[in-house]
């Protein structure tokens, strides 16, 4: 068995990209900041930004990969 899949059966979460990385984007940091403020749908994040909803939602799963912020799905 593989180093990583002992971590994935113990529930570890690896993050995929290097959070420091990561967080050099300020467009992230911004994103950060409002989602410490506030639960937001992703569509509601685009209007704070003069970016489109598909650039949202890679900043968006780049900082979930890194376990900087997590996920719900809406109802």
């Amino acid at each position: 068995m593989k180093a990583y899949e002992k971590l994935l059966r113990n529930n570890v979460c690896l993050a995929k990209y290097d959070g420091f990385q990561v967080i050099t984007d300020p467009t992230r940091r911004k994103m950060m900041d409002l989602l410490a403020k506030l639960k937001l749908q992703v569509t509601n994040i685009c209007n704070y930004f003069l970016i489109s909803r598909t650039t949202v939602s890679k900043h968006l799963r780049i900082l979930y990969e890194s376990n900087l912020v997590t996920a719900q799905k809406s109802r």
